[in-house]
Order: C-alpha cells, then sequence, then structure tokens
C-alpha cells in the first residue's frame, strides 16, 4: 500500500477553469466544503515526484478526505 504525504503539492479542480493549488490535506478539506454537485464533478491530482502524478475522481476523493494519510492500493 502506497501513501502519500498530505503536505504534498495538489491540485483540486473543480472546474476546468478553476484549478486550486494547495497541499493535498488543503485541497481534502476544501472539496468536503463543496456542495454535493461539485464534489461530484471534481477531481484531485496528486502530484509526488516529477512523473509520479495520481489522479483521483469524487469517489476516490470521498474515499480518502477523512484521512491524515492518503492510501492507494
Amino acid at each position: 500500500m502506497l501513501t502519500v504525504d498530505p503536505d504534498e503539492p495538489a491540485e483540486l479542480i473543480e472546474s476546468i477553469h478553476q484549478p486550486w493549488k494547495a497541499t493535498l490535506a488543503q485541497c481534502l478539506h476544501r472539496w468536503s466544503g463543496l456542495d454535493k454537485l461539485s464534489r461530484a464533478q471534481s477531481y484531485l491530482v496528486i502530484q509526488g515526484c516529477i512523473g509520479n502524478r495520481r489522479t483521483l475522481n469524487a469517489a476516490g476523493i470521498a474515499a480518502s478526505a477523512n484521512r491524515a494519510a492518503v492510501p492507494f492500493d
């Protein structure tokens, strides 16, 4: 199981015209405050090391939103 540092750079994309760059923890916190439709349409890009980027859809974000470290299979 791979874990990601909550301080890892990330982008929360609520709309194609509004990428929001912050830490993973900040992006997850912001996502949890969105309305239901916005959460469903959002996705999250976790930057990681060069060439090691992860993209989560709304279901992946929801599964990770309440954790301090975000595990991946």
